[in-house]
């Protein structure tokens, strides 16, 4: 898994084999949003992401198949 995000306001992602995409965040309500075109369904999905610090370290959480995902920070 992997996600990228860039300051031009391009974000991408993938958790595995066929999830996933590209597409542009917007920062809101103090939580990344973004419109993303999948790679493998048909129709753009809209994914949020939310800043948590924990300790010393932070992360983005996202809301997947019911868990939520903590994807660190580099």
């Amino acid at each position: 898994a992997a996600m990228e995000i860039s300051e031009d306001h391009k974000v991408s992602y993938y958790i595995g084999v066929g999830i996933g995409g590209e597409g542009q965040w917007e920062w809101e309500n103090g939580s990344f949003t973004a419109v993303v075109a999948p790679y493998v369904e048909e129709e753009d999905t809209q994914i949020f992401l939310t800043p948590v610090t924990e300790g010393e370290k932070s992360f983005l959480t996202m809301e997947f198949a019911g868990e939520i995902l903590y994807w660190s920070l580099q």
